[in-house]
C-alpha cells in the first residue's frame, strides 16, 4: 500500500536528478504490473516530454525493440539488466544513437554489463537505481562512469527524503565494510501489505532512530563503502548452505562474469533430490560455449572449492518473467554428470557395490573409485543413509568418523573389507524382524525411562511435544481428515499406550483412534480472530493445553485440533507425548500428512509405501540386542568415559534448589542471522569440523563462563535411527549422548574445537547404547532435585527439509514454547533456511528471566567474537566485557542484591 506522496517524491526527485526535457522521447515498455511503469507513464506527462507506448510484449522481442528505438528516436529508456544484456548482444545496439539516458534497476547491474554499454554507446548516461516496491519504486541512485572498476556496480546514495541503514541483527548500525541487512526509512516507505497484518508487522518495523517513524526491512544484504556509497551484496534468501558453509550466490556470479566466454550467468542451489542441494551455474555464452572443466579451473583461481558449481548449464537465453527479469523458477534442472570417467573405475565386488550405493544416495550417474564423498556434495545425513545400506548389505557397522577417515569409494571399501575379514562380533548387525502384532510388545528402554519419570512426578509435562502450522488458503477439510485418519491407522505408535502388566511394562496398541479435525473457532481458545497478535495469542493457548499431562496407560497419547481464524485461514496443531514420538517423527508426520492430503484432494489413492516394520518390532529387537555382545563393548566405553565422581553443573541460581526437581519452564529466544551464521560456518570449515561441533563448543564456553567449571557434562539427543527400515516410522527412537568436555582457558579455540570434534565422533561411534542402560550401570545415588549424569541439554535440529506443502495453500510453522524443561537448562538450536533460531529454556523454580537473558546475550556476544577471530584463546573468548564490569561495579556501589549480580560475579570470577 504505497502512498501518493511517496510516488510524488520519487518522481520529483528523478526530474531534478535525471531531468527530462520537452525534446526527450520516453519508451513505455514495462508491463503495468511492474512498479517501474509508474515513472515511465507519469514522468513524461509531468514534464512535457513525449511518451511512446510500446506494443504489448515488445520487451521480449529484442530485434523489434531495437527497431522501435531507432524509428521513434527514443532518448530515455529503462532496462532490467537481463534485458539490457539481450539488447546489447546484437551489433545493431550501437545504431540506437538517439539514446542519451539509460536507467537500470530491478536486478544487480554487473561491471561487465556497464562496460559493454559504454563500449556500444559511449555517449549514453547510465544510472543504476535500487529500490523495492514497498518503498515507492526506487530509493538510491548511482551514475556509472566509463573506466570504473569493480565486478559489481554500487547502488549509490539515498534519494531525496529517504534514509538508508545497514544494521546488524540487533538493529544497530554497522561500520563501513561490514555487511548487514538494508533498512529503508523516509517518506517513500509504504503503509504495509493489503490484508496481511502479520507480514506487515514482520517487514515494517519501528524506526529506532526516528520516533514515530517506521523502517522497511528489505531482506537485502549491503555494506557501506568508506566514501558513503552503498554496495548491494544480494538477497538473504539468495544465500545457501552447502557442505557446511553459507555461500553468497552473487559472489559466484561475479566470478563467472570475469570469464571472457560468459555473457550472462545465474547461480542457484537446486534440490532436485530431497536433502541434496547442489550449486548449479547457468550461463549464456559469448560465442562458443566454454568448456565446463576450463570454467571450473577459472573459478578455482578466484573462489574456494566449496563455492565451485557442481553443474554448468549453457543456455541460448535465460527465460524471463513478464517484467523482464530472469525467471529463476523456469531454469531447467541440470543433467546428472558422471565423474567416473575422470577417476579410476571401481574394481572388485565391494568397490562396485559401494559405488552403486553412492550413485543412488548422491544422485549421480557414475562414481569413480577415488572420488571424494564431500566433493560430490555428501554430508553427514547422506553418509548415515550410505552406512545404513552397508549395514543391511554386509552386516557391519561403520561409525560417522569413517566419513572423515575414509571419504572415497576405495577407502570405504578397504574399511568394509577389514571389518568383514576380522568378523568382530562388535560390528555384526542384528536385523529387525516383523513380529506377531497380536503379541504384546515390551516397552523400549526409552519408553521405560519416561514411564518411571511419570511415576515420580505425576504432573510431569516436560515430555509433551507441541507443533502447530498455519494453513492459509482454501482448505479441503475432508481430505485433511482422511489423511490424518490414514496416518493414525498406518502408524501404530500413535495408538499406543504404555501399561504395566504382570510386572512388565508393555505396549498396548488400540485398535481404533480418531482425531477429530473439525474446525473450532478461535474464540473457543479465548482468542479473538482478525487481529495482528491472533496467532501469538493462539500459540500461548496451545502452550497452556500442552501443559496438561497425559496418563500413559489410559489416555490417547496424541491430541490434535484445527482452529479456524478465517474462512481460508486455519491453524493445525498436535500435542504428542514423547513416549511415542520424537523430533524426526515430526518430519515423517508432516511428509505423510501433506502427501496424503494432496493425493486425496486430487482424488488419488494413498501413494505411501507400506511400512516394513512397526515400533513394537523395534522394541522387541532392542530387547534382543541389549542381551548381545556388541552392546557390552559400547557400554564399556561409556562406563570408562563417565568413571569417577561426575561433576555437577553449578550455575548461579536465583532461588534455592527445591528437593524435587521442578519442570515448569520459561524461555529466552535468540536468532542467529544469515551473515553471522555464514561466518560461523566458515569457522567450522576452516577447522575441519561441523556447525554442530562449533555451536556445542560455544555453548560449553558459555557454561564455563558462568560456572568456571573445566569439566562439563552436556547431554545431546540424537536420532537413534541407524537402520533404513526405521526412517519412515513414527516413534520414540531418540537416544541421548553425553559429551564430556574439558575446558582449558589458555588453550587456543581452534585447538579446543579439535578436542570437541574427537569427543563427538567417539560418542557417535558408541551411540547405540541406550542412555537408560548407562545410568543403570553407573549406579549413581539418586538425587530427585537434579537430572542424573548431566544437568543441561544441547538440542540441535536442522529443519530445512520440512518442505512438504499442501496443494493450493501456504504452510508456515507457528512457534510454540514447551511447557516444561527437562534439566536445569535446555538449550536448543533450530537450523532454518537463511538463519538459525534458538532458545534457553529454564525452570522458573531456579532462575529469574533476567539471569537467563544475560546468559543468552553472552552467548550471542561470544558467537560474534568467535566469528571475528577463531584464533583467540578460550580466555579471550569468555572474557567479561567493559559493560559487564561497569554494571557490576554500579550494582555493588548501591549494595544491590539484584539477581543478575550472581551471574556477573561468576563471569568476573568475583
Amino acid at each position: 500500500m504505497n502512498e501518493h506522496r511517496g510516488i510524488c517524491n520519487r518522481l520529483l526527485w528523478m526530474q531534478e536528478a535525471i531531468p527530462l526535457g520537452t525534446d526527450d522521447r520516453v519508451l513505455q515498455k514495462t508491463p503495468y504490473t511492474f512498479d517501474v511503469s509508474v515513472w515511465e507513464f507519469f514522468l513524461p506527462l509531468m514534464t512535457g516530454a513525449q511518451l511512446v507506448m510500446a506494443p504489448p510484449g515488445l520487451h521480449r522481442d529484442s530485434d523489434a525493440l531495437r527497431a522501435l528505438i531507432r524509428d521513434q528516436r527514443i532518448s530515455y529508456l529503462h532496462f532490467v539488466p537481463s534485458m539490457l544484456q539481450v539488447f546489447l548482444s546484437h551489433p545493431d545496439a550501437a545504431r540506437c544513437d538517439s539514446l542519451r539516458c539509460v536507467i537500470s534497476s530491478g536486478e544487480a547491474l554487473s561491471g561487465a554489463l556497464r562496460d559493454r554499454l559504454f563500449a556500444a554507446l559511449p555517449e549514453v548516461a547510465l544510472y543504476n537505481l535500487y529500490g523495492p516496491t514497498e518503498a515507492a519504486v526506487d530509493v538510491s541512485v548511482w551514475q556509472c562512469r566509463p573506466g570504473e572498476q569493480g565486478a559489481a556496480v554500487p547502488i549509490g546514495r539515498p534519494i531525496a527524503n529517504t534514509r538508508l541503514y545497514v544494521l546488524d541483527e540487533a538493529m544497530q548500525p554497522l561500520p563501513p565494510g561490514v555487511p548487514g541487512e538494508l533498512y529503508i526509512g523516509g517518506v517513500q516507505v509504504a503503509r504495509g501489505y493489503l490484508n496481511r497484518p502479520e507480514l506487515t508487522a514482520e517487514r515494517f518495523v519501528d524506526d529506532p532512530f526516528s520516533a514515530g517513524e517506521r523502517l522497511y526491512r528489505t531482506g537485502d544484504l549491503a555494506r557501506w563503502r568508506d566514501d558513503g556509497v552503498l554496495e548491494y551484496l544480494g538477497r538473504n534468501d539468495f544465500q545457501v548452505k552447502l557442505r557446511g558453509l553459507r555461500i553468497e550466490l552473487g559472489e559466484i556470479e561475479a566470478a563467472l562474469l570475469t570469464h571472457p566466454g560468459v555473457a550472462q550467468c545465474v547461480v542457484m542451489a537446486r534440490e532436485d533430490r530431497a536433502d541434496d542441494p547442489r550449486l548449479v551455474a547457468y550461463i549464456v555464452p559469448r560465442g562458443a560455449a566454454p568448456d565446463s572443466a576450463a570454467l571450473r579451473e577459472h573459478l578455482r583461481t578466484r573462489l574456494p572449492d566449496y563455492m565451485l558449481p557442481q553443474h554448468v548449464v549453457c543456455l541460448e537465453a535465460f527465460p524471463l518473467t513478464s517484467s523482464g527479469k530472469t525467471d529463476r523458477k523456469a531454469l531447467p534442472a541440470p543433467e546428472p554428470v558422471s565423474t567416473a570417467a575422470a577417476s579410476r573405475a571401481p574394481a572388485g565386488e565391494i568397490e562396485t557395490a559401494i559405488a552403486a550405493i553412492w550413485c543412488e544416495v548422491l544422485g549421480v550417474p557414475g562414481v569413480g573409485a577415488d572420488d571424494d564423498f564431500f566433493a560430490l556434495g555428501g554430508h553427514s545425513l547422506l553418509g548415515t543413509r550410505i552406512f545404513a545400506r552397508l549395514n543391511r548389505q554386509y552386516g557391519i557397522v561403520l561409525g560417522l568418523q569413517a566419513l572423515f577417515e575414509a571419504s572415497t569409494v576405495a577407502a570405504q571399501a578397504q574399511r568394509v573389507s577389514e571389518l568383514l575379514q576380522a568378523a568382530r562380533p562388535a560390528t555384526l548387525a542384528m536385523p529387525i524382524e516383523a513380529r506377531d502384532p497380536a503379541t504384546p510388545a515390551p516397552a523400549s528402554s526409552q519408553q521405560m525411562r519416561l514411564w518411571y519419570l511419570g511415576q515420580i512426578e505425576t504432573d510431569y509435562n516436560a515430555n509433551n511435544l507441541p507443533a502447530a502450522f498455519r494453513l492459509t488458503g482454501p482448505l479441503d477439510l475432508d481430505a485433511l481428515q482422511q489423511a490424518m485418519d490414514r496416518i493414525v491407522q498406518r502408524q501404530a505408535a500413535l495408538r499406543t499406550n504404555i501399561v504395566m502388566q504382570d510386572g512388565e511394562l508393555v505396549q498396548v496398541v488400540r485398535e481404533n483412534l480418531r482425531l477429530d479435525l473439525s474446525p473450532v473457532p478461535a474464540a473457543d481458545f479465548g482468542v479473538e480472530a482478525g487481529h495482528a497478535q491472533t496467532v501469538d495469542a493462539l500459540a500461548l493457548a496451545i502452550k497452556r493445553e500442552c501443559a496438561i499431562p497425559f496418563d500413559l496407560a489410559t489416555d490417547p497419547l496424541i491430541r490434535a485440533g484445527l482452529v479456524q481464524l478465517a474462512a481460508d485461514d486455519h491453524v493445525l496443531y498436535v500435542i504428542i507425548h514423547h513416549v511415542i514420538f520424537d523430533g524426526w517423527s515430526f518430519d515423517v508426520l508432516l511428509h505423510e500428512l501433506f502427501t496424503l492430503y494432496n493425493a486425496y484432494r486430487a482424488g488419488r489413492p494413498d501413494p505411501l509405501p507400506a511400512l516394513p516394520v512397526s515400533y513394537a518390532d523395534y522394541a522387541a529387537w532392542q530387547r534382543r540386542w541389549l542381551a548381545s555382545a556388541p552392546v557390552q563393548a559400547q557400554l564399556d566405553y561409556w562406563l570408562e568415559h563417565l568413571a569417577g565422581e561426575l561433576p555437577i553443573l553449578d550455575l548461579p541460581l536465583d532461588r534455592p534448589r527445591p528437593p524435587l526437581q521442578h519442570h515448569t519452564a520459561d524461555a529466552v529466544l535468540i536468532d542467529i542471522d544469515g551473515p553471522l551464521l555464514a561466518r560461523l560456518d566458515a569457522v567450522a570449515n576452516r577447522c575441519g569440523a561441523t556447525l554442530f561441533m562449533v555451536m556445542l563448543s560455544l555453548y560449553a564456553a558459555t557454561l564455563f563462563r558462568y560456572t568456571r567449571q573445566s569439566d562439563l557434562l552436556i547431554g545431546a539427543p540424537i536420532s537413534g535411527r541407524n537402520m533404513d527400515e526405521l526412517s519412515g516410522l513414527l516413534g520414540f527412537f531418540v537416544n541421548t549422548l553425553v559429551f564430556r568436555l574439558e575446558v582449558d582457558s589458555d588453550q587456543p579455540y581452534a585447538q579446543w574445537l579439535q578436542a570437541v570434534k574427537r569427543e563427538c565422533l567417539q560418542a557417535y561411534d558408541h551411540q547405540d547404547t541406550p542412555f537408560e542402560l548407562i545410568i543403570q550401570h553407573l549406579k549413581l545415588p539418586r538425587d530427585l532435585s537434579r537430572s542424573p549424569v548431566y544437568q543441561t541439554l544441547f538440542i540441535y535440529q536442522d529443519v530445512r527439509n520440512r518442505t512438504d506443502q499442501p496443494d493450493g495453500m501456504h504452510k508456515e510453522q507457528v512457534n510454540i514454547e514447551l511447557a516444561g524443561v527437562q534439566t536445569d537448562l535446555d538449550f536448543w538450536l533450530k537450523r532454518e533456511t537463511g538463519h538459525m533460531s534458538g532458545g534457553f529454556e529454564f525452570p522458573v523454580a531456579l532462575f529469574e528471566r533476567d539471569t537467563i537473558a544475560a546468559m543468552a546475550a553472552s552467548f550471542m556476544a561470544m558467537a560474534r567474537r568467535l566469528a571475528d577471530n577463531p584464533e583467540q584463546r578460550i580466555a579471550e573468548l569468555v572474557a567479561p566485557t567493559d559493560d559487564e564490569r561497569a554494571r557490576l561495579s554500579a550494582w555493588n556501589a548501591t549494595g544491590s542484591d539484584y539477581p543478575r549480580d550472581r551471574g556477573l560475579a561468576a563471569v568476573l570470577g568475583e
